[in-house]
């Protein structure tokens, strides 16, 4: 019995490992995008599009590594939920970095033609979607629900920037047609950075999940 909790800290540590690596190259997929957009770079938006699939192999690492230690380590109570929420929070890296590498396909779309953003309030989006994720993943490394439960209360910033994102290009397009394809896709690079937030929220539930067993909505 006593091997069998070693094997499975030791998986469980270093699937924690894995996770945090998997988290810091989703960070990094997001700011490479959105230096993309700033710079309206064609060329290293499809790098990052091209980089995704290493996000994903990681994510299926992870994945893999989780299932064994369910068939091969017999975890109960929290262990097992440790290892349910490291699959959970896995696929939601995932899924953030491919919001990231869809920010770059729509860059990648409209071509050299640089669109200008709107304002600030999109950079400012970027910029609480890094540091939400930085932190949401230091909230999992520390097993701390209530900087999870933090976190997530900041989406709410997010989702009021995004609004007013949506609102001021629905008035650009308005007041000139000329711009609706460049403007629409800078509304749709503002609807991936809003979902990134809601990812985030999603592992800050996990994370809760993980240290307590409860299952929270904090997505309102």
């Amino acid at each position: 019995m006593k091997h069998i909790r070693y094997e499975l800290d030791k998986d469980e540590t270093l699937v924690q490992k894995k996770l945090m690596r998997l988290g810091e190259m989703t960070v990094k997929a997001i700011s490479n995008a959105f230096d993309c957009v700033q710079r309206w770079d064609t060329d290293s938006a499809a790098a990052v599009v091209n980089a995704d699939a290493n996000i994903n192999e990681q994510q299926r690492i992870i994945e893999e590594a989780c299932l064994v230690a369910i068939a091969t380590q017999q975890p109960v109570a929290g262990d097992l939920r440790v290892i349910v929420a490291n699959m959970h929070i896995a696929e939601e890296l995932e899924r953030i970095a491919d919001h990231a590498a869809d920010i770059a396909r729509l860059v990648v779309r409209v071509g050299d033609e640089k669109c200008p953003l709107e304002s600030d309030n999109i950079s400012r989006m970027a910029e609480r979607c890094s540091i939400m994720l930085q932190q949401v993943m230091e909230a999992y490394a520390n097993r701390d629900d209530e900087q999870a439960i933090d976190i997530a209360a900041q989406d709410n910033v997010l989702d009021k920037l995004h609004e007013n994102v949506v609102n001021n290009l629905i008035s650009e397009m308005c007041s000139d047609a000329g711009l609706v394809l460049c403007k629409t896709s800078v509304m749709w690079i503002a609807h991936n950075l809003e979902r990134i937030g809601d990812r985030i929220t999603n592992i800050s539930e996990r994370i809760i999940f993980m240290t307590s067993g409860k299952n929270l909505d904090l997505n309102r």
